[in-house]
């Protein structure tokens, strides 16, 4: 009976993405530090040209890969599985706790003296 309720929210796909995206938002919302401090866990995603660094938000490369496996599924007229669903809420829950930064939208040069120790 309750293998039987689990297993039937698994395959409802709308329970399915809204527990995996409100999972990851809270887990990131979470662990994710305040506007300008360094992560203690994770990464700075930074492209360097020259002196100058550019900081890439995680919403980007969420997004980016969402739309990509998106456009996969819709390309191989395939269905969203579970399992699909699952990525996809994670992706988007993930991005949506970047969108709490002012800076979100900002892809301007970040301080290249925070990242000396790359840079050099």
């Amino acid at each position: 009976m309750i293998k039987h309720f689990f297993y039937s929210l698994y395959e409802n796909k709308i329970v399915n993405f809204s527990v995996s995206f409100l999972t990851t938002l809270g887990l990131f919302l979470s662990l994710q530090p305040n506007q300008g401090d360094s992560p203690k866990i994770g990464f700075n995603t930074l492209i360097f040209n020259h002196n100058k660094c550019y900081h890439i938000h995680h919403w980007v490369y969420m997004i980016s890969s969402t739309l990509i496996i998106c456009s996969v599924v819709f390309l191989s007229e395939g269905s969203f599985r579970p399992t699909i669903m699952t990525a996809v809420g994670c992706l988007i829950g993930g991005s949506f706790s970047d969108l709490m930064y002012s800076d979100a939208f900002n892809f301007e040069e970040c301080n290249t003296t925070q990242y000396k120790l790359i840079v050099n």
